[in-house]
C-alpha cells in the first residue's frame, strides 16, 4: 500500500488469492491499484486529449488566422475594386489570387465588372445612336409639324374657298333653275304665239280668198254696170227716136246711165280698194308667214336652249352635290390634318424630350471609364 501510495502501480499486491481478512484487504488494495492504473491511464488520455485539442486549437487558430488574412485580402481587394467602381472605373480587375473558397468571389467580381462595362458600352453606343436618331427624328418631327400646320392652313383656306364656291354653285344652280323655268314659260309663250301666228296666217289666207271672191263679184258688177250703161244708152237713142212720147223714158234712161256710171265709178273705187287691200293682205300674209317661220325657228331655238339649260341645271346640281361632298371631304381632311398636326407637335416634343434624356444618359455613361469608350 505504501509503494502504491508512492505512485508505483506496477507492484503486485500479494494475498489477493486468500479468503480471509488479509485477502479482502489485498483485493481492496488491488482495486485501488487498478483504480490508480485507470486513473493514470485516464490522466494520460486526458493529457493526450489536451495536447491533441491544443494542437487542433492551434491548427484551427492558424487556419482561422489564414482565413482571416485571406478574407481581409479579399475584402480589401473587393473594397478597392468597389471604390474604383464607385469612382467610375469599370476597367478594374482583381489580379490577386484569393483562397480556394474565396476565388469564385474574385472571378464573379471580375466577370460582373466586365459585363457591367460591356453593358455600359452597349448602353453608351445605344444612347449615342438614340441621341442621333432622336435628334433626326426631332428635326423630322419639327419639319412634319411645320408642314402639317401649313397643310392645315392651306386646307382651311381651301375649305373656305370651296365653301364660297359651293355657295356660288348653289346660287348658280338656283339661277339656272329659275332661267330654266323662265325659258320653259317662254317656250310655252312662243309655242302659243306660233299657234296664234298660224291662226293669223289661216285668217289672212281666208281674207285673201274672200278678197279674190269680192274681186270676182266686183268684176261682175262692173260688167253689169257696163251693160246697164249700154242699155241706158240704147234706151236714150230709142227715146230720142220716139220724140215727145219718149222724153220721159229718155229722162229715166239718162238717170239709169248716170246711176250706171256712178256704179261703174264706185266699182272702180271698190276694185282699187280691194286690189290695194289684196296687196296689203298678201304683204300681211307674207309678213305673217315670215313671222311664223321666225317664231318656228325661235321655238326650235328656245327648245334647244331649254334642253341646254336643263342639262346645265342638271350638271350644276351634280356639281353642287359633288362640291358639297368635296367640301365635306376637305373639312374632314382639315380636321384630320389638324389632329395630325397636334400629334406631330406631340411627337416633336416627345422626340426633343427623348433626345434630352438620351443626352443625359450618355453624360451618365461618360462618367464611367470603360475599356473601349469610343464615344
Amino acid at each position: 500500500m505504501r509503494v502504491l501510495a508512492g505512485g508505483n502501480t506496477g507492484v503486485s499486491v500479494p494475498g489477493t488469492d486468500r479468503h480471509d481478512e488479509i485477502g479482502t484487504m489485498a483485493g481492496t488494495v488491488e482495486v485501488f491499484r487498478q483504480a490508480a492504473i485507470d486513473k493514470a491511464l485516464l490522466e494520460q488520455e486526458a493529457a493526450q486529449t489536451r495536447r491533441q485539442q491544443e494542437a487542433e486549437r492551434q491548427a484551427a487558430q492558424e487556419r482561422t488566422e489564414e482565413a482571416a488574412r485571406q478574407l481581409k485580402l479579399a475584402t480589401d481587394s473587393l473594397a478597392g475594386g468597389l471604390q474604383k467602381m464607385a469612382a467610375g472605373d469599370l476597367t478594374i480587375q482583381i489580379r490577386t489570387q484569393f483562397s480556394a473558397e474565396l476565388e469564385p468571389l474574385r472571378e464573379n467580381f471580375n466577370l460582373s465588372v466586365e459585363q457591367l462595362g460591356n453593358t455600359l458600352l452597349s448602353v453608351s453606343g445605344s444612347a449615342y445612336s438614340i441621341g442621333n436618331s432622336t435628334a433626326e427624328l426631332a428635326t423630322a418631327a419639327d419639319n412634319l409639324s411645320r408642314r402639317t400646320e401649313q397643310q392645315a392652313a392651306t386646307l382651311e383656306e381651301t375649305s373656305a374657298a370651296l365653301m364660297q364656291i359651293t355657295q356660288r354653285v348653289q346660287k348658280t344652280t338656283e339661277d339656272t333653275q329659275n332661267v330654266h323655268r323662265v325659258v320653259t314659260t317662254s317656250r310655252s309663250d312662243a309655242e302659243h304665239a306660233e299657234d296664234v301666228v298660224n291662226r293669223a296666217i289661216e285668217a289672212m289666207t281666208r281674207i285673201d280668198q274672200s278678197s279674190q271672191s269680192i274681186s270676182k263679184i266686183v268684176d261682175m258688177i262692173n260688167s253689169l254696170a257696163f251693160q246697164t250703161n249700154i242699155l241706158a244708152l240704147n234706151a236714150s237713142v230709142e227715146a230720142a227716136r220716139a220724140g215727145e212720147t219718149g222724153r220721159g223714158f229718155a229722162v229715166v234712161a239718162g238717170e239709169v246711165r248716170n246711176l250706171a256710171h256712178q256704179s261703174a265709178e264706185a266699182v272702180k273705187d271698190i276694185s282699187a280698194l280691194i286690189s290695194s287691200s289684196g296687196e296689203q293682205v298678201k304683204a300681211g300674209v307674207s309678213s305673217v308667214v315670215e313671222t311664223g317661220d321666225v317664231l318656228h325657228r325661235i321655238v326650235a331655238q328656245v327648245n334647244t336652249i331649254s334642253d341646254l339649260i336643263s342639262n346645265i341645271a342638271g350638271a350644276a346640281d351634280d356639281q353642287a352635290t359633288s362640291i358639297t361632298q368635296l367640301n365635306v371631304a376637305v373639312s374632314s381632311m382639315e380636321q384630320t390634318t389638324q389632329q395630325n398636326a397636334a400629334v406631330a407637335e406631340e411627337s416633336a416634343a416627345a422626340s426633343h424630350t427623348l433626345a434630352m434624356q438620351a443626352g443625359e444618359l450618355e453624360k451618365l455613361v461618360r462618367q464611367f471609364e470603360l475599356a473601349q469608350n469610343s464615344h
